[in-house]
């Protein structure tokens, strides 16, 4: 095969549905009513759905497997950036991971505080960590922070109560 550049490959039907209708268009054929097109995508939207939860437990447990591998007692800086309840999202660049939390200390969204993990565990898509000393706003505490895992409230549904 020659040495080609690929770009990402089409990960929605409905994206599958408009590339087909373009063809229907260049090639003269008539074009698949919007009837149609709405009872291919009713079918296909469960699927996608499935797909794209799988792919964000993949990504979430490799990531906590590399988390392992990095140690207990692995510093990284974490940002709180959202907190809409009694929960703040938590994000770890270094690592592209989001982890939710309980956390009822002081901290301010956007302000980096370092942490090092105490403990991983990509079975229990859970992972632990401590702020560290002297970092920004702990005023020499040590408080533990751990991972408070829950699905986004946009995709729960009752059949997906269960955990993975």
């Amino acid at each position: 095969m020659p040495d080609w550049d690929w770009t990402s490959p089409l990960r929605r039907y409905a994206d599958l549905l408009a590339h087909q209708q373009i063809r229907k268009y260049l090639a003269g054929e008539e074009l698949s009513g919007s009837d149609e097109i709405e009872e291919l995508l009713k079918v296909s939207e469960p699927a996608s759905f499935e797909r794209r939860r799988v792919e964000r437990f993949s990504n979430e447990y490799w990531t906590l497997v590399w988390m392992t591998q990095q140690g207990s007692g692995w510093q990284t800086d974490s940002i709180p950036v959202y907190h809409p309840d009694d929960r703040w999202f938590f994000l770890i660049p270094e690592a592209a991971y989001e982890y939710k939390n309980r956390y009822s200390g002081r901290i301010t969204p956007g302000e980096v505080r370092r942490v090092e993990l105490l403990k991983a565990d990509p079975v229990q898509m859970r992972a632990q960590f401590r702020f560290v000393y002297g970092s920004t706003a702990t005023d020499g505490e040590e408080e533990i922070i751990e991972e408070d895992y829950c699905e986004d409230e946009e995709e729960n549904t009752e059949e997906e109560t269960s955990e993975v």
